[in-house]
């Protein structure tokens, strides 16, 4: 089984549009949970609230962060989260 993953479309590496067409990709609503884990993240991550609400998703449904933004790879070099780098 393929593991799940949190695209982060907005790094200018795949439109939105794209990302929800591509096969066994959906939309995940931002949860309650989400929203207080976002503020509640391990390790040292910078403040920027979309990408923190990335790493919440990322952790809360165990997908893999699939973005090309160097903070957040940096990030997942702790473990917290698993991350790739498609480039």
């Amino acid at each position: 089984m393929l593991p799940k993953l949190v695209v982060n479309a907005f790094s200018g590496m795949l439109s939105y549009n794209i990302a929800l067409d591509l096969p066994k990709i959906e939309l995940v609503d931002i949860s309650p949970r989400i929203a207080i884990q976002n503020s509640r993240l391990p390790g040292e991550i910078h403040g920027d609230l979309a990408d923190k609400i990335l790493v919440a998703t990322a952790r809360e449904t165990s997908s893999v962060l699939v973005t090309h933004d160097s903070k957040l790879i940096n990030y997942g070099k702790g473990k917290f989260i698993t991350v790739h780098d498609p480039c």
